[in-house]
């Protein structure tokens, strides 16, 4: 006798029933099934499924994961995450903009960008991307900005309200530029502890159970910028060893020194390998002037295989340098300059040592190094360089200008240092600048500059 109900009426006729009325007498023919409270599906129901990645940069950083950018003070992480996320944003706007970024291919998306270290210097960087990049002040961009700390460790009162500033900006995004919020930035995970210990395991804990909570929420990735350990050049998130544990990939950024460019890294990726290698340079460009008509600088990110400049200068690592262009190095690998740079970087030197300083903890200095401001190091020029009316505004205006053209070629070249008003020099040694007991003090009459010397000089220095 079979199991199978009668369904037909007792006339004949097909009966309607209700997707209810079926469900129950069919569905106990069918054997036990599963109701997953908690999404879970058999494999074979999902096999089928073709395999995918999503991308935000390809290789590295997938969609909806939680990574970091880390690497020591000074290394250019801050400057490193902003050319990335802006050439995300722009590609969102600008169809004709790269799609990729140090060869990767990129998501155009939108940003939400916490700046826990304060509006100020990210404005200025802002600044300063778009205008070495082209992009016109007034261009209206998918990145929004949160210029405060958002405690991601203590409860969950501050996440909840992020998710919910993030959602209504994404609706934003949606309707006027068309995209998706792709990513968080977090800038820093220390700052984002709201004074907690990323030593301690509870309280790391925390902030990645909240970040976890933002990108379910959201369906966006978080990436947080943070620090390594300061001891033996170690590339580890500095912290509690759940920081690395729990992250889905790890961008390490490691500082210029030596004359070397800086480079960054992948030192872990869950999704591919690890290890690529890629070099670039912080480059310095002024974006405005303070209200005593001295610079407001700043750097953008240039890759390492770029060689050009507005003075069509070299970019190119100098180590390299060193090797096509050995008669601008001495035998003992110190860099020379041309007599006019000469004087302005011994002028640097000079009130370093007499007066050098450690400046806030905000300015990437290298660990142990004093540098100075901008002011000081005018007055020194001003001291330094051949001229008889030391006293006058035009002189020093001319000083100010020789300043201003040197500053720019020195950070080229890896010998400077810049950050704000403050100025630190790198380590890399320059002749007649170190050692100078040994050496004749540089001529900076035009006629007497050795003709091998002045690949630096060009109309723009003001001597």
């Amino acid at each position: 006798m079979s199991d199978v109900p009668n369904m037909a009426p007792p006339d004949g006729r097909p009966r309607i029933q209700s997707l209810e009325e079926f469900s129950a007498e069919v569905m106990p023919l069918l054997g036990p099934a599963v109701t997953s409270k908690v999404g879970g599906r058999f494999i074979h129901d999902i096999i089928s499924i073709k395999p995918k990645r999503d991308w935000l940069l390809k290789g590295v950083l997938l969609a909806s994961t939680f990574s970091l950018v880390v690497g020591p003070a000074g290394c250019g992480k801050s400057f490193l995450t902003l050319d990335l996320i802006m050439t995300m944003a722009l590609a969102v706007v600008n169809q004709t903009a790269p799609r990729e970024w140090f060869g990767r291919r990129i998501k155009p998306c939108g940003i939400v960008y916490i700046a826990a270290e304060g509006q100020e210097d990210f404005v200025i960087r802002m600044h300063a991307w778009m205008q070495s990049h082209g992009v016109p002040p007034d261009t209206r961009l998918p990145v929004f900005l949160i210029p405060t700390v958002i405690d991601l460790r203590t409860g969950d009162a501050a996440t909840k309200v992020l998710i919910e500033e993030a959602k209504a900006v994404a609706a934003v995004m949606r309707a006027e530029f068309h995209c998706e919020v792709g990513m968080i930035v977090v800038d820093t995970f220390n700052r984002a502890l709201a004074g907690g210990d990323d030593s301690k395991p509870e309280h790391v804990g925390a902030l990645i159970k909240n970040c976890t909570t933002i990108r379910e929420a959201l369906s966006t990735a978080v990436l947080a910028i943070h620090h390594t350990v300061k001891s033996g050049g170690r590339m580890d998130p500095r912290g509690h060893g759940s920081i690395r544990a729990d992250n889905d990939a790890e961008i390490f950024v490691n500082p210029a020194q030596d004359g070397a460019p800086n480079d960054w890294r992948v030192t872990r990726n869950k999704a591919g390998p690890a290890g690529d290698r890629h070099e670039f340079r912080l480059r310095p460009i002024e974006v405005g002037r303070d209200d005593n008509g001295d610079p407001i600088t700043s750097c953008f990110v240039a890759p390492g295989a770029m060689e050009s400049s507005a003075e069509g200068h070299d970019m190119r690592d100098a180590a390299a340098a060193a090797d096509t262009k050995k008669p601008f190095m001495t035998a003992d690998g110190r860099l020379i300059l041309s007599g006019r740079l000469t004087i302005v970087m011994r002028a640097l030197h000079s009130v370093i040592e007499a007066s050098g300083e450690y400046p806030p903890a905000d300015v990437p200095v290298p660990h142990g190094r004093r540098a100075t401001t901008y002011k000081s190091w005018l007055d020194e020029i001003v001291s330094k360089m051949p001229g008889d009316d030391r006293e006058g505004k035009v002189f020093r205006d001319r000083c100010r200008k020789a300043r201003d053209a040197a500053a720019e070629r020195l950070v080229n070249k890896g010998v400077i240092g810049m950050h704000d008003d403050w100025i630190w020099r790198t380590g890399r040694k320059v002749a007649m600048v170190d050692h100078p007991e040994k050496e004749a003090a540089p001529d900076v009459t035009p006629a007497k500059v050795n003709e091998n010397l002045i690949e630096e000089d060009s109309g723009d220095m003001p001597f």
